[in-house]
């Protein structure tokens, strides 16, 4: 995938993610996993919209707080290298972490 159909692709996400599209979970869910995102030359800021987008798309179901966790713990990674960084939001990702660690 060449970095404009990264971008191209990152953008179909988050508008159906804006949309509260049904597909949108396993459709970025796939795209994560799939994807370098750092080679794909996507910024710190949009990998992090995406892994929290993902990780809220997620139903509360406990064969899905695996993944959710997954996509909390690489958006807590990668929140350092974005200009979001502030103690509010290291700390609400943290507890969401801890919270879905106990429901695992």
């Amino acid at each position: 995938m060449t970095r404009d159909e990264a971008r191209a692709h990152y953008n179909y996400l988050m508008t159906l993610c804006i949309r509260r599209e049904e597909a949108f979970g396993p459709l970025a869910f796939a795209f994560i996993k799939e994807q370098d995102l750092d080679q794909l030359g996507l910024t710190p800021e949009e990998q992090f919209n995406l892994y929290m987008a993902t990780s809220a798309a997620f139903a509360p179901e406990p064969k899905r707080y695996n993944h959710k966790f997954e996509c909390l713990q690489k958006a807590h990674q990668v929140l350092s290298r974005t200009g979001f960084s502030e103690p509010g939001l290291v700390r609400h990702i943290l507890q969401e972490i801890q919270k879905t660690s106990a429901e695992i």
